[in-house]
């Protein structure tokens, strides 16, 4: 218990040390302007420790500034930096400046190219294809592979044009000719279905190609791909199939469920996670009756980690009441893996909550003296995403636990699901709690209460 709180309390401290710009000294104004200016006037090494900060800490409120850098001769590592960060906030204000980048890309690193490739797909600029279509070409491996899965993206009819025109020059890079295939499947256009066909039936073609177009077939969906996909699945090789089953997860289930349901009892789990992921979706009671038996099994016992979740999601996506018993009993089981627990749990909460709360009582109330508090800890922080009063009961009892974690957990839940009764008790947390970090998740919580 010890070392969870000392490794929750690091983990604030290194997420607070990383704002010192944003709050220094007492005045935040004055912080915020210091960090401005920085960023404005600073050097290089300056302006990307700034940076790094903010991205680190997800911060989107420089965008302005930080898209005037964009547009400035500044070093790779910062332009590079600064493009990851628009990326993952998704703001826009750096288009403008990643689009002049795509089209001067034979002048400017390679590294920042890729960075403004990543970005207009992140935010799903639109004309991003006329851009993105001469990289594509690039004798730069990192350019040009980044390129096509980006035009891949933009399901624009030319950029499936170029796909396939580019698929057909025999001077493509090895690595860009997969890249290709999988684009395709990304791009939605069944004009590539034969060529993939013709890539995926043939086994004289490269192992890896076959598999990637099956994976495109796939997501295609044309009907003309199964016979090639159930062929592909009944082969010796265990990737092949793993593959083929993949493309197959696409289509209704009746076209495949006889292979699918065999192959959750294939000897490579890679197939049996495929095949389990194929089952992930409402089926008809009659296949339901013949997929939960075998899915059940595979959740609770599958030797493979990455099978039993996979088996655990299926069920949660089945639905209906037998599976979501048998998520009760998954959660509940003392032998089940603490990632088994969770994501049974996970999907109570979000799918059957009510039908879940009762094991979850029992499970704290089991756990709740234990010396290793992994279950609580886990329980109070699902359970802390609920948005819903039903946990009110629990979320209170969260509060008196002695672990600084579940309390903090509990007074998430609590502001989530805006239980404004409690207010004062979330004072009472923000003004006396004798853990720092639990009083600063209390006053946050009263803002939402």
């Amino acid at each position: 218990m010890k070392r969870a709180i000392l490794v929750f309390s690091l983990t604030l401290w290194i997420a607070l040390a990383a704002l010192p710009l944003l709050a220094a000294g007492d005045d935040a104004a004055q912080g915020r302007e210091r960090t401005r200016q920085v960023l404005l006037y600073g050097i290089d090494s300056e302006v990307l420790d700034v940076v790094q900060k903010l991205k680190a800490t997800g911060e989107s409120s420089f965008a302005a500034e930080l898209a005037q850098i964009l547009a400035e001769k500044r070093g790779a590592e910062v332009r590079r930096t600064i493009l990851e960060l628009f990326a993952d906030t998704k703001g826009k204000e750096g288009e403008q400046a990643a689009s002049a980048i795509l089209r001067a890309w034979q002048d400017e690193p390679p590294e920042v190219v890729v960075a403004a490739v990543q970005y207009l797909s992140a935010i799903a600029a639109e004309g991003r294809a006329p851009l993105l279509a001469p990289l594509a070409e690039s004798p730069l491996a990192a350019v040009s592979s980044s390129a096509i899965r980006a035009l891949g993206g933009t399901r624009d009819p030319a950029a499936a044009d170029l796909l396939l025109k580019l698929l057909d020059r025999p001077d493509m890079a090895e690595a860009d000719r997969t890249g290709i295939i999988l684009a395709l499947g990304e791009a939605g256009d069944r004009r590539a279905v034969a060529a993939l066909l013709s890539i995926a039936k043939n086994r004289d073609e490269d192992k890896v190609r076959r598999m990637y177009a099956a994976d495109s077939l796939g997501k295609l969906g044309d009907p003309s791909a199964l016979p090639v996909l159930r062929d592909m699945f009944g082969e010796k090789d265990a990737l092949v199939r793993a593959y083929a089953a993949s493309g197959l997860a696409h289509f209704d289930v009746e076209e495949a469920f006889p292979q699918l349901l065999a192959g959750l009892k294939d000897e490579n789990w890679k197939v049996r996670a495929e095949c389990a992921r194929a089952f992930a979706r409402p089926l008809s009671e009659a296949r339901s009756a013949e997929a939960l038996p075998v899915l059940s099994y595979k959740a609770e016992l599958d030797p493979t980690p990455q099978v039993r979740l996979e088996a655990i999601r299926a069920l949660g996506a089945i639905g209906g009441e037998k599976s979501n018993a048998l998520l009760i009993g998954l959660y509940r089981s003392r032998t089940s893996t603490l990632a088994a627990r969770e994501e049974s749990l996970a999907i109570l909460v979000r799918t059957a909550l009510p039908a879940g709360l009762e094991a979850v009582r029992a499970v704290v109330a089991e756990e709740w003296k234990a010396v290793d508090q992994k279950v609580v800890q886990m329980t109070a922080r699902v359970l802390s995403t609920a948005a819903s009063p039903q946990a009110r009961d629990l979320l209170v009892k969260f509060l008196d636990s002695p672990n600084p974690v579940v309390r903090i957990y509990g007074v998430r839940g609590i502001a989530s699901a805006r239980l404004a009764d409690l207010r004062e008790r979330i004072r009472g947390l923000a003004e006396k709690d004798p853990h720092p970090a639990v009083q600063r998740e209390a006053a946050k919580a009263l803002e939402k209460l």
